[in-house]
């Protein structure tokens, strides 16, 4: 039995944990370490398993140990040196898909808005965000930025990323083959990712 695993979830858990700050990060952190339970057992039934990265592979064998056969199945390919794109009409629209309740979606979000402020006001680049599950808080801190067009949950993802120009999956802790980065993909929308 070979299970295609795109991510470590015990790993997101344990990354999720590490670096969760207040109470309801920590809680949450916990919650998802319990629930990773289940990946273990289900790692204890399979003979073998394929990942998508060397680094995944690693992030496999320190959660489980080297004792199951894992083998790397590529998920990216390397970007041409040079691209030729199409030129876009003003105003540019940078799309950023994800759940709100997960603290690396969130974080990421957050340092890559404060990271690209300057830049994007400078020129009259938007931020198209959309994800289910904002807090209060959350929608204030987005509402501090001028460029950010909040959406929020969308019934219709290509109709809430019409005129998206490319994406952003800025993640800086956790594991795998995000989703979201496959959904935009679906959409035609060309997507700019961190590594991990």
């Amino acid at each position: 039995l070979i299970w295609d695993k795109s991510n470590v979830l015990v790993w997101s858990s344990r990354e999720a944990l590490r670096t969760a700050r207040g109470r309801r990060r920590i809680v949450e952190g916990w919650y998802h370490l319990f629930a990773s339970i289940g990946e273990r057992r289900a790692v204890g039934n399979c003979d073998a398993f394929w990942v998508t990265s060397d680094e995944e592979r690693l992030r496999f064998e320190a959660a489980y140990g080297s004792t199951k056969r894992v083998s790397v199945l590529k998920s990216t390919v390397e970007a041409p040196s040079r691209i030729v794109a199409e030129p876009v009409a003003a105003p540019m629209v940078v799309g950023w898909l994800s759940s709100f309740g997960y603290s690396p979606n969130w974080d990421g979000l957050k340092e890559f808005a404060s990271l690209a402020a300057s830049l994007f006001v400078a020129n009259d680049i938007r931020l198209r965000v959309v994800g289910a599950g904002a807090s209060e808080e959350q929608r204030q801190w987005l509402s501090q930025w001028p460029f950010v067009d909040f959406v929020g949950f969308a019934d219709d993802l290509a109709a809430a990323f019409d005129g998206t120009s490319i994406a952003v999956v800025p993640v800086w802790h956790g594991a795998g083959v995000k989703l979201k980065t496959l959904s935009l993909m679906s959409l035609g929308i060309p997507v700019v990712a961190s590594d991990v």
